[in-house]
């Protein structure tokens, strides 16, 4: 797990905020290490671009088939 400390800290949250949190911190996960999984900067662009396009799809009810982007969506 990319987020240990946090993910044991979601564990301590009443149950029905769990899920939400867990989604939202696996979506700073997925921003956070965007620059260390890419070698060229201008993937790194097209990645945070992926992202601003999911939650402009999210916000306009087209949810992306991605499992974070559905677990954003929930929240």
């Amino acid at each position: 797990m990319a987020d240990n400390e946090n993910y044991l800290c979601t564990l301590l949250l009443p149950e029905k905020l769990r899920t939400a949190a867990i989604a939202i911190r696996a979506f700073n996960v997925e921003v956070a290490s965007v620059q260390d999984q890419v070698s060229k900067p201008q993937l790194g662009v097209m990645r945070m671009k992926f992202w601003e396009d999911s939650l402009d799809k999210i916000y306009a009810g087209k949810v992306p088939n991605n499992p974070v982007a559905v677990e954003l969506a929930k929240v």
